[in-house]
């Protein structure tokens, strides 16, 4: 679970929250996060990861880190072929 969507035309409105409330929980978040292998916004959660993984600066980088971050923005469909080529080149040829 990467995100947590309800459409509008959801037939179980009630059972959709049942659920995203349950993968909120922080026990239920740092599992989910920990499987995924993604960070997790749940500040609660994190504090129930491994140091090794709550440390990771990977997953939770410091604000040094942040200020040489770029937004991935959406780029239309000319430029996104381009990016996409570029990063499978890019994770073809790292060691």
């Amino acid at each position: 679970q990467d995100n947590i969507v309800m459409p509008k035309t959801a037939k179980n409105k009630d059972g959709a929250y049942a659920f995203m409330n349950f993968m909120l929980r922080p026990e239920n978040a740092a599992q989910n996060a920990e499987y995924i292998g993604y960070s997790t916004p749940n500040k609660e959660a994190k504090k129930l990861l491994p140091k090794e993984v709550a440390e990771d600066k990977q997953f939770y980088p410091d604000d040094e880190t942040i200020k040489h971050l770029e937004v991935y923005q959406d780029l239309g469909q000319e430029y996104l072929g381009i990016y996409n080529d570029l990063f499978l080149e890019f994770k073809m040829y790292r060691k």
